[in-house]
């Protein structure tokens, strides 16, 4: 399934939004937009950011995506710390006390985020990248958006995720600067081993040669917080600084590595660093939009970091946004369900139905073969037992009939009954004191003939009649005769 992200970059007078599709086979571009933003309310008392997101909204498909944003860094309050824990969730407890002291307003009215960097160089101390913005900031934005139907599942200063998204994507130096530049400020980010290690932003004059001297003055003095001259000493090459946002337009990275006695490098363009398809019919500009394309990016790669929100995939949006699919591959799933249970029912029935006629049929055998037996509560077994029995009775030791062969009692038999009497013998089961004869004739009184033929006889003692049934046909019936000798 394919996941849209917009990325909105918020400055003050402008609004930058990138709306990026990642699916299994390619993450492309599918639109851009910049809209400025009103410096004061608008028509009837109107958020300026709430139009400016309504506008975005015009992108095709926008709303159903989800929303990363970047403030205007000038209004976060940044700083890299050594805090006693390493738990997230103690860290979070104790950040605003080990701020408290530097920050610019009461702990209570600031929201704080944070990203761990690994042990500080004090022993049991975990160094992090710290930062808060008031409240009442943050709610208005949450505000506007929820306005129109959107959430924002990420929140950062404006230029991080460009400098989070070039230190985890391996296309920059171990350590590097990322410079963003914008229109009345600028924001320096230090990345280093595939993290943002350090983050500070400063004012700057609207225009004129006041800016550029302004801007040089503040890195240098950056860079003299970080004393980066030893790095001769350290045989490491100096750090280059990454150039970007809207403001760096018409400065000279050439004149800047000069002054700053730094390799400086300007005119990024992320969309050609990233691959991305589809700018060219979206309308790209890379000084513009670099930091809202940076923050899409990083919301699909899951970029840990500094932020602000719920998270990556806040669940409720999630299945708010995803609803009917679910709702089909349920229905579905109930449908194959009830299918394979109904089958399964079938064939259940089926095989004990089976089953049944089965012991029918196997109940009928055992009662024609031993009708003397009262139930037939298991024909299987009791005619295993029956068989078995009537084996011992024919190897005991010989009796009256035990000196007879089984010719001569068949010759006797036949001897005995009526020749006008139509019979058929067909098993003959000697025992040590009588014989068991079963056979077809033509009818009851054919039966009792035939016993009356046999008692005639000099050879039988007495002649009894076990079983006399008629057939499946109806015209013959089945008789067993039990004749002692």
């Amino acid at each position: 399934m394919s996941r849209l992200v917009l990325g909105i970059d918020v400055q003050r007078s402008r609004l930058e939004a990138v709306l990026v599709k990642s699916g299994l086979r390619e993450t492309r571009l599918v639109g851009c937009r910049s809209v400025p933003l009103a410096s004061g309310p608008g028509e009837a008392g109107a958020d300026p950011l709430q139009a400016g997101l309504e506008a975005v909204l015009s992108l095709k498909e926008a709303r159903n995506a989800d929303c990363a944003v970047s403030l205007p860094a000038e209004g976060f309050f940044l700083r890299t710390a050594a805090v006693p824990f390493a738990s997230p969730q103690k860290i979070r407890l104790v950040l605003p006390y080990e701020l408290e002291p530097d920050l610019p307003l009461a702990a209570d009215a600031l929201a704080f985020a944070f990203a761990p960097l690994g042990p500080a160089q004090a022993a049991g101390k975990t160094e992090v990248l710290a930062a808060a913005i008031e409240k009442e900031r943050l709610e208005a934005v949450a505000a506007a958006f929820a306005a129109c139907g959107l959430e924002a599942a990420r929140i950062t200063p404006s230029g991080y995720a460009l400098a989070l998204w070039a230190a985890r994507s391996g296309g920059q130096a171990e350590r590097f600067f990322h410079l963003e530049v914008e229109e009345r400020y600028a924001a320096l980010y230090l990345a280093e081993g595939g993290r943002v290690r350090l983050g500070r932003s400063f004012p700057l004059p609207a225009a004129g040669a006041e800016r550029e001297a302004a801007l040089l003055r503040q890195v240098r003095l950056t860079l003299g917080m970080l004393d980066l001259g030893g790095e001769a000493a350290e045989d490491r090459p100096p750090p280059e600084i990454l150039l970007s946002g809207l403001g760096a337009d018409g400065l000279d990275p050439g004149r800047l590595g000069e002054s700053l006695a730094l390799p400086v490098r300007g005119g990024v363009d992320l969309l050609a660093a990233s691959g991305i398809p589809g700018g060219e019919e979206a309308g790209w500009e890379p000084l513009r939009m670099n930091g809202a394309l940076a923050l899409a990016l990083a919301e699909i790669e899951n970029l840990r970091g500094l932020r602000f929100g719920r998270g990556a995939f806040p669940g409720r949006q999630i299945l708010l946004r995803h609803r009917g699919h679910l709702v089909r591959t349920a229905a579905l799933a109930v449908a194959a369900l009830a299918l394979g249970l109904g089958q399964a029912a079938v064939e259940t029935a089926l095989l004990e139905r089976r089953a049944s006629e089965l012991d029918r049929r196997m109940a009928a055998v055992f009662r024609e073969a031993f009708p003397e037996a009262r139930a037939a509560v298991d024909p299987y077994l009791q005619m295993r037992a029956g068989l078995q029995e009537l084996k011992k009775l024919s190897a005991a030791a010989p009796g009256a009939a035990g000196s007879l062969r089984s010719i001569d009692l068949l010759k006797r038999l036949s001897e005995a009954v009526p020749e006008e009497i139509p019979v058929v013998f067909e098993r003959l089961v000697i025992g040590p004191e009588g014989i068991q004869v079963s056979g077809t004739t033509a009818g009851f009184q054919e039966v009792e003939a035939i016993k009356a033929g046999l008692e005639r006889a000099a050879a039988f003692k007495a002649v009894t009649i076990g079983a006399a049934n008629l057939d499946r046909s109806g015209k013959e019936v089945n008789f067993q005769l039990k004749v002692d000798l």
